[in-house]
């Protein structure tokens, strides 16, 4: 529904902050796919906040991370993720990957 009223005017650009908290895996997906086929269709600029790295590699082209409401990194995807030029970044990105496989050898401890 806000995502409906968002579009009525039709904007050049949208602002999607944590727009996937709290959904199911069906139903984050679903919000995905509608945001990449509405930035596509009506050429709208897409700025998706979120601190969930995983679903920010699948919908972003550019990265901006923030620390403390100051931005510190700024980059295309692959740059950023791949590469990253700032501790902090790179503190996040190796969180993800440790909690990652912490919760596989969780799941699939025999």
């Amino acid at each position: 529904m806000m995502i409906a009223m968002a579009l009525a005017l039709s904007p050049k650009l949208l602002i999607a902050d944590e727009p996937t908290t709290a959904l199911d895996a069906p139903l984050r997906r679903e919000i995905l796919q509608l945001l990449q086929r509405i930035t596509i269709s009506k050429n709208t600029t897409l700025i998706f906040i979120s601190h969930d790295l995983g679903l920010v590699s699948q919908i972003a082209d550019d990265i901006l991370v923030m620390k403390r409401g100051k931005l510190i990194e700024f980059g295309d995807k692959n740059s950023v993720l791949d590469t990253p030029k700032q501790a902090y970044t790179r503190y996040l990105i190796e969180a993800r990957a440790k909690l990652s496989q912490r919760f596989a050898q969780v799941l699939y401890a025999r």
